[in-house]
């Protein structure tokens, strides 16, 4: 049975650049959307583009996208009828920005009014020359003013309309010179349009494969090297497991039994079909991008980090699944998809879903554990450090593990009493 090699198309999240009036980055305006052909494309409007560009952002990290910047989320105002839980979004670097509302109802006010109240900006259309104050002006923050609408001599009007609310003021497509002009002149404190910068989609990396690795896997397999040996080739590259666990979900076989672990989905497929489905690899897959495969190397690493972590509390298969939870957990940079999608095609042992898509079970702590000590966040090590009742030996070698630099940590280790 041909069983596709590659992902089917991922969601894409689409950035623009908004500069301020010194010419500096102010933020991004982000959006959500799934590539024309797919069969969800046109199922993406209303509440799930919010959601999806949300659940997105948190799994991609918002830092990673907009380098300490603001984001401006793009939305259609429909969405504002099922409003999802946006508290794991930091309310001070995030404007949910709507189009144009026609119909406007208590109950969409209503949720403006929530998310000021936690925090958030809201940006909404400019009220047009003439035009009767919208009954969403109360609760924004930003007003988008699009300079194709607005009418060559018409500046001074508008001005003296926007400034009276003491709002940021955002000009939008801004596609030339002469509109760039026109909306300094305007007194606009931010500015998006192709003169500033084009829209660029951010779910451009391939999740190929590692040649090298697949090649050194198929050998091993045709010489009939121990399993553990191929497992430790695949622990090398993480979208080859990935791969693994969505071939295994594919087949009838993968849905007999649970997985236990990466080496029980190596004994499920056995090494007739594996060698089989390794040379398929070899000949109908490109070789994994440069971008995909630094992303690979980090999210090896952090499994192993995981299984640092996990060393003095699991054994045997857990102990394995930490490296799984750690790697897949970049699932989401490598495919471009928020981490409950980026799951739902794979055969997953018991614990390592709900860890991944809810920070949950046995291994969640753990992750949480693992983010931290990556960024560096003492405090929150120390807190997650207690609640785990993590043991100072197991940290020391977490800490080492990720390449604090050396004199600091041998400080580290010194007010604890560990020896280096």
């Amino acid at each position: 049975m041909w069983v596709s090699m590659e992902p089917r198309t991922a969601s894409l999240l689409d950035r623009q650049p908004i500069m301020d009036r010194r010419g500096e980055l102010a933020g991004f305006r982000l959006s959500w959307r799934r590539p024309q052909g797919t069969q969800r494309t046109e199922q993406a409007g209303g509440g799930t583009d919010l959601q999806g560009l949300s659940d997105l952002l948190q799994d991609l990290g918002p830092d990673h996208v907009l380098a300490g910047r603001t984001a401006f989320l793009e939305i259609d105002s429909q969405t504002l009828n099922d409003l999802p839980d946006l508290r794991r979004l930091d309310p001070a670097r995030t404007v949910v920005s709507l189009n144009r509302m026609h119909g406007v109802a208590a109950h969409m006010l209503s949720r403006l009014s929530a998310l000021r109240t936690q925090g958030f900006g809201v940006a909404v259309p400019a009220p047009r020359h003439g035009e009767a104050p919208a009954p969403w002006m109360p609760w924004a923050t930003h007003l988008r003013v699009d300079m194709k609408h607005v009418a060559p001599g018409s500046e001074p009007a508008l001005a003296a309309c926007l400034a009276s609310g003491g709002l940021t003021l955002i000009a939008e497509s801004v596609d030339s010179p002469e509109l760039a002009s026109r909306s300094h002149a305007l007194g606009c404190h931010a500015f998006q349009g192709a003169h500033f910068g084009a829209v660029e989609s951010m779910g451009q990396i391939r999740l190929g494969v590692c040649h090298d690795t697949v090649r050194r896997a198929l050998v091993q397999a045709t010489t009939g090297a121990p399993l553990s040996a191929i497992e430790h080739t695949f622990r090398t590259d993480i979208g080859l497991c990935w791969r693994l666990l969505r071939f295994i979900a594919s087949a009838n076989f993968g849905r007999l039994m649970p997985l236990d672990s990466l080496r029980h989905a190596l004994m499920l497929v056995g090494m007739r079909r594996l060698t089989r489905w390794l040379r398929l690899l070899l000949n109908c897959v490109d070789d994994v991008s440069p971008a995909a495969r630094r992303l690979g190397q980090s999210a090896a690493l952090r499994g192993q980090l995981l299984e640092l972590l996990g060393a003095e509390y699991f054994a045997g298969p857990d102990r394995d699944n930490l490296f799984l939870v750690g790697g897949l957990s970049m699932l989401p940079a490598l495919l471009m998809q928020p981490m409950s999608e980026a799951v739902s095609t794979l055969a997953l042992p018991d614990g390592v879903a709900d860890a991944l898509v809810a920070r949950q079970g046995r291994f969640g702590a753990l992750l949480n554990l693992a983010d931290a000590l990556e960024a560096g966040q003492d405090e929150r090590v120390e807190a997650l450090c207690s609640e785990l009742s993590l043991s100072v030996g197991a940290l020391a070698r977490a800490r080492r593990h990720t390449g604090e630099p050396v004199e600091a940590h041998r400080a580290w280790e010194r007010t604890q009493g560990v020896s280096a």
